[in-house]
């Protein structure tokens, strides 16, 4: 490995290469709106429409999830962070729909019947040259030494004279 290191030191990446990959490959630097939300999950519709009447009158949606909800994340108030969108099961998709502060209607899942709050949306994007830069600078560099590496091996099997011996390796068992 240091051999291949050392060799492909020249093989230096530019600022210039940089720029050019994250301009000509701009769809791998997108990301997706995506929402933060908390959530409650109940086991029956009438403990969720319970929850919801609660919500209504103006209780902590947060202190609720810690009490009643039997999702793990109750610990942190049903705080599920950022979804990108696209990563939530379709019936959750609504959360998209709704504004930062509004509470979902309840959602029935394989899990049990859901209550979402959108705390903050983000809206899609493309990250920065600057974000991304480093990454795809040792992107860069790791070809580099694969392609010298392909390139020396090639090289070095068209120089090679290699005989194989049937009989010997026959005879050897592993």
């Amino acid at each position: 490995m240091v051999f291949i290191r050392h060799h492909t030191q020249a093989q230096e990446v530019t600022e210039e290469a940089v720029k050019k990959y994250y301009e000509e490959h701009l769809d791998q630097f997108k990301v997706p709106e995506s929402v933060r939300v908390r959530q409650i999950v109940t086991d029956t519709k009438e403990k969720a429409e319970s929850i919801l009447r609660r919500l209504r009158q103006g209780e902590n949606f947060a202190k609720l999830a810690k009490d009643l909800s039997l999702s793990p994340d109750r610990r942190e108030g049903g705080d599920l962070g950022f979804i990108p969108r696209g990563s939530f099961p379709r019936e959750f998709e609504v959360c998209f729909t709704m504004n930062p502060g509004e509470i979902s209607p309840i959602i029935p899942s394989l899990y049990g019947f859901h209550l979402f709050k959108v705390i903050e949306k983000a809206p899609g994007r493309t990250q920065d040259l600057t974000e991304v830069s480093n990454k795809i600078f040792m992107q860069l560099k790791q070809r580099a030494r694969e392609q010298y590496l392909k390139s020396l091996l090639e090289r070095l099997r068209s120089q090679a004279k290699i005989e194989i011996n049937r009989d010997v390796l026959e005879r050897m068992t592993l």
